[in-house]
């Protein structure tokens, strides 16, 4: 039922506040016992209940990814949680969200010097975005994610460009509002990457 759909959305909202405050070692396990629990209850619904745990399930499994990647560095093991976070955000039909977790897919090579493939799922990234109505902070971001993944390849040039543009996007505004979810990106993250490409 459309309850136990808001209840579950809920929890997920609870676990993506609780990042800030909680370790990340002892969040993991409660976000991958909800992300189960999403996958049975996906089963039993159907149309616009189906879509609200559809998109919460796929935050769930971003918040999985983000923390094996940022803080478990279990580089190996996110690849496989983020396409899990892609396959609900299409169940969702939410493509602000799928180009988040495409861009998230893009860390992974990006970090390991493998810019081809982190170029590649930027572009795919990107696409998704075109598909919704995207702010000016999800667009920034996209931007600050591909200038960190040309930063960790050597390009630096081409990132202070990439942040350049963010900041210009930062700066025009959007009439289309932030998604909560986008809890991880704003000018002064913006600053901090643009910074750390300047240092490098």
């Amino acid at each position: 039922p459309a309850s136990v759909a808001a209840d579950f959305a809920a929890i997920t909202r609870a676990h993506r506040h609780l990042y800030w405050s909680v370790a990340p070692a002892t969040l993991h396990p409660a976000v991958q016992a909800h992300a189960a629990l999403g996958c049975a209850l996906l089963t039993e619904t159907t149309g616009q209940t189906r879509r609200t745990v559809a998109a919460a399930l796929a935050e769930s499994y971003l918040l999985a990814g983000r923390i094996e990647f940022f803080d478990l560095r279990e580089a190996d093991r996110t690849g496989g949680t983020l396409l899990l976070a892609l396959q609900a955000a299409g169940e969702a039909d939410d493509p602000l969200l799928g180009a988040a977790i495409l861009a998230h897919t893009a860390f992974i090579p990006g970090w390991a010097g493998q810019r081809d493939a982190a170029v590649e799922r930027m572009i795919a990234a990107r696409t998704y975005a075109r598909r919704g109505a995207a702010s000016a902070e999800l667009l920034a971001w996209l931007d600050a994610v591909e200038a960190e993944c040309e930063t960790r390849c050597g390009n630096t040039r081409a990132a202070l460009r990439l942040t350049g543009h963010a900041e210009d996007i930062l700066a025009t505004g959007s009439e289309h509002p932030s998604p909560p979810w986008l809890d991880w990106f704003s000018p002064v993250r913006l600053a901090a990457f643009k910074g750390n490409t300047q240092l490098k």
